[in-house]
């Protein structure tokens, strides 16, 4: 049985983070360079305390991931916890080199379409190669919805932002390595 991939989120480990969308002057680079101060454990997502640098000085600042890879609620077979692997990595990265994974995601959006609830990754999930893949792409998916949602009721709560819910600074993206 393969092991967990080892989270790469921990205490004191610098992140080279992208950024995609600002809401504010607060960067000067498209880069951002952040350095993790704190984590937290009990979250849908990895979320972290970080530092980095802006055109005022040094901030602390709470990282939200959407990570398909360590989201304990979103990687569940069956109600069970199911930790990812780097075999689950390379079955879904093959998947998408093949050019499989636009047909399986146009299909599950017609799917999604049609069905009166949403489906979950494990609706997806077979023991079999496309079965694993499949659902590491249903997963990928949802946590795309899972961003979309979050963005658009930041935005619809704009004048309560820095009051009574946290500021959105900007939209991140994390470049990983492909795994050997």
């Amino acid at each position: 049985m393969a092991r967990p991939t080892p989270t790469p989120y921990v205490v004191g480990r610098l992140l080279d983070l992208t950024i995609t969308r600002t809401f504010g002057d607060h960067f000067y680079s498209e880069q951002l360079p952040v350095t993790i101060e704190k984590i937290f454990r009990v979250t849908q997502s990895p979320v972290m305390v970080v530092t980095f640098d802006t055109r005022s000085g040094p901030v602390n600042a709470v990282l939200k991931l959407y990570d398909r890879r360590f989201g304990p609620n979103f990687r569940t077979i069956e109600g069970k916890y199911s930790p990812h692997t780097s075999e689950d990595e390379a079955i879904w990265q093959e998947y998408v080199r093949k050019g499989m994974a636009p047909e399986f995601l146009d299909r599950m959006e017609q799917e999604q379409a049609v069905s009166l609830f949403p489906w979950s990754p494990d609706d997806y999930y077979e023991d079999s190669w496309v079965g694993r893949a499949q659902y590491e792409g249903r997963l990928q998916r949802r946590v795309l919805e899972c961003v979309d949602t979050e963005t658009a009721t930041y935005e619809r709560l704009t004048d309560l932002q820095g009051t009574y819910i946290p500021t959105m600074l900007a939209h991140v993206y994390m470049s990983q390595p492909l795994p050997d």
